[in-house]
């Protein structure tokens, strides 16, 4: 005890001498014999020192009484102190912190706020119909539409017929009704004005209750295994009555969640309905021969519209084009050169007509099956076979328009009336497998629609123009 006292001693005169030492060798060893009390005076003399300290004797003032573990004088609450920040150690707290209970200790949490509903919040009260992502198949004639893409409430097209009577149908909330990409819309292929469609796809989330779905077995297996699951006959059947009679809606089945009817779409497939007397002196099989000739990966640029255009003012300004480079190319050397490549994997004549009534022209159809197409691509791959079949463009010219990067003008534009779209494919690449499939029911009714309605309406409209050119 007496050692100590002397010490204590020892250490009380250290720390009045502190701000006046130019030597910090025994402040390590005050560190480890002064109590703790004693130390913090001398500290605090230290801190409060107008000489400059060394920065090797940082890491002891960071402890701030360093020395605990070797004093016996008793501690001060940890209330006291706080550690804002790790690594700097204890900050010493005033009282009234100390007091409200701003210790180390943690703050009691706030009592939670009831959750809002997300569906009451959206105005969606009938919580018995969750959205689910879904895959519409749907057919239509579209000679009364601009085309397929929904564009505003002033123009008709079938997107916007569909929205509405989805949203009559229970399927789309009323602030979505106008608003295709809150339900996630997105459409494998769209077709322009007059185009038809047999087999079109949109996928999106609809309103739809358990006792709405059902199972069925796939019928085009190809690679998909198990059932698919589908709204039902009564449910299909009752979105199809607030539809116009131009439109019918096929199937609605159940996807994956993240599935994307544009992204997961591998390849189209399309029709075009000839009537037998615009296939040419060879018929069929000659006008198979000349379309044969698009299958394969090639430049579409002398049977497309759009990729022809000269650049914009900011490419010219982005690049100066040399004059040899400038025309006759047909496709501008400042656009994309893979702009107007496509693969074209069938396109061909079917042997057989499509519709063959008594005292009308039979239908014949073309059947053209690609990845993608450029806009009127296949219009313009008709017009091209047609005028090559009739004498109206030699052979030779048409191989250089489709093999050659020069401007060959040989592709008529085919009306649009007598193209549809036939089916959208969805092969998935890593699973190998096809992420669609429809029942035999859906097949059906789309074979039903596609050699009755369908080719019923553009043998119509052949008949009409065949009249038409016949008065004037």
């Amino acid at each position: 005890s007496a050692c100590r006292e002397q010490l204590c001693c020892v250490g009380d005169s250290a720390a009045a001498a502190l701000p006046f030492m130019q030597s910090w060798i025994l402040l390590p060893l005050l560190l480890l014999v002064l109590p703790s009390a004693q130390m913090r005076s001398a500290l605090s003399l230290f801190r409060a020192a107008p000489v400059g300290r060394p920065a090797l004797l940082a890491p002891w003032l960071s402890l701030g009484g360093g020395a605990h573990a070797l004093s016996s004088a008793p501690r001060r609450s940890d209330d006291v102190y706080r550690t804002p920040n790790p690594g700097r150690g204890r900050v010493r707290l005033s009282d009234a912190e100390a007091a409200r209970g701003r210790g180390s200790r943690a703050p009691p949490p706030k009592p939670k706020q009831p959750a809002v509903p997300t569906r009451e919040y959206r105005g969606v009260t009938d919580r018995s119909k969750p959205k689910r992502k879904m895959c519409l198949h749907l057919g239509f004639l579209g000679s009364r539409y601009r085309g397929f893409l929904y564009q505003n409430e002033d123009l008709p097209t079938v997107e916007l017929e569909l929205l509405r009577a989805l949203n009559k149908w229970g399927g789309i909330s009323d602030d979505n009704a106008n608003l295709p990409s809150k339900v996630n819309w997105s459409r494998a292929s769209r077709t322009d004005k007059g185009v038809h469609a047999i087999g079109a796809t949109v996928s999106l989330k609809l309103l739809v209750a358990d006792e709405e779905l059902d199972d069925l077995p796939a019928a085009d297996a190809n690679g998909y295994h198990g059932n698919v699951t589908v709204i039902t006959e009564a449910r299909l059947a009752e979105l199809n009555a607030l539809l116009p009679a131009d439109i019918r809606v096929f199937c609605i089945q159940r996807t994956r969640g993240g599935f994307n009817a544009y992204e997961a779409c591998s390849a189209r497939r399309y029709r075009y309905l000839l009537p037998e007397s615009a296939l040419g002196p060879g018929g069929a099989l000659a006008l198979s021969e000349i379309l044969r000739k698009f299958t394969g990966t090639k430049a579409f640029h002398n049977f497309a519209a759009g990729v022809r255009n000269p650049p914009t003012e900011v490419d010219m300004l982005n690049a100066v084009l040399p004059e040899e480079l400038g025309w006759p190319l047909a496709v501008h050397p400042l656009r994309p050169k893979s702009e107007a490549f496509r693969t074209v994997l069938k396109c061909e004549v079917m042997p057989l007509p499509v519709r063959a009534v008594e005292g009308e022209e039979a239908l014949y159809a073309v059947q053209i099956h690609g990845c993608s197409f450029v806009l009127h691509q296949i219009r313009h791959m008709i017009g091209a076979a047609l005028a090559v079949a009739h004498g109206l463009v030699p052979l030779s010219v048409f191989e250089i328009a489709l093999s050659s990067p020069f401007k060959v003008d040989v592709s008529p534009l085919a009306p649009g009336e007598g193209l549809s779209l036939l089916s959208n494919e969805f092969y998935n690449e890593k699973t190998k497998l096809n992420e669609v499939a429809l029942p035999q029911e859906a097949l059906d009714a789309m074979e039903q629609f596609a050699c009755g309605a369908l080719a019923e309406h553009i043998g119509s409209l052949y008949r009409e123009g065949t009249e038409k050119a016949s008065t004037m």
